[in-house]
C-alpha cells in the first residue's frame, strides 16, 4: 500500500491502562492523540478486562479510538501516547 502525502486515512488505535488512575490515563491518551496525530472521530466505550499472565495486578481499562490522520504509519507510530516516554516500566512481558 502506498502512502500519498497529505492524504487522510482512518487508523484505529487501541489503549489500555491499569495503574494509577487508568480512566484518566485513557482520556489523556485520546486527547494527546488528537493533538499530535489528527482528528479523533470516535472513541469506543471503555471495557474492563482481567490481566493475562501476571494475575497479581489490577484489571485493565481498554478503549479504541478512530483517528483521521495524514501521518504515514511509521510517523504515527513514533508520535503520541504509545511512545516509550509515556509507558510505565514493564516488569513482565505481559505485565503493566
Amino acid at each position: 500500500m502506498e502512502n500519498v502525502p497529505g492524504r487522510v486515512s482512518r487508523a484505529y488505535v487501541g489503549f489500555g491502562a491499569n495503574l494509577g488512575d487508568p480512566a484518566a490515563a485513557l482520556r489523556s491518551a485520546v486527547a494527546e492523540l488528537g493533538r499530535e496525530a489528527g482528528f479523533v472521530s470516535a472513541v469506543s466505550p471503555v471495557y474492563r478486562s482481567a490481566p493475562v499472565g501476571v494475575t497479581g495486578q489490577p484489571p485493565f481499562l481498554n478503549a479504541v479510538a478512530a483517528l483521521d490522520t495524514a501521518l504515514p504509519p511509521d510517523r504515527l507510530h513514533q508520535s503520541g501516547p504509545w511512545r516509550p516516554s509515556h509507558r510505565q516500566d514493564r516488569l513482565h512481558q505481559s505485565g503493566p
